[in-house]
């Protein structure tokens, strides 16, 4: 978001990032299903319980860097 600001005069200056999200993995340790939220609506699509172990969601991976 502030790559712009904190890359000005620097070597990276014009970098250029893309970012894609993936979902988050939810268990719910209520009704004991595993789904997939979104994350402004946390809770369980089955029982609404807020009650989550999360799964996945939280990685990062960088796939490419191109340097010219």
């Amino acid at each position: 978001m502030y790559m712009d600001v904190i890359s000005k005069d620097t070597i990276a200056e014009n970098v250029q990032i893309k970012v894609k999200e993936i979902g988050l993995k939810v268990y719910c340790n209520q009704c004991h299903k595993e789904s997939e939220i979104d994350r402004r609506h946390i809770e369980c699509p089955y029982c609404h319980s807020m009650d989550l172990k999360r799964l996945s969601g939280k990685e990062c991976m960088i796939e490419s860097i191109k340097v010219e």
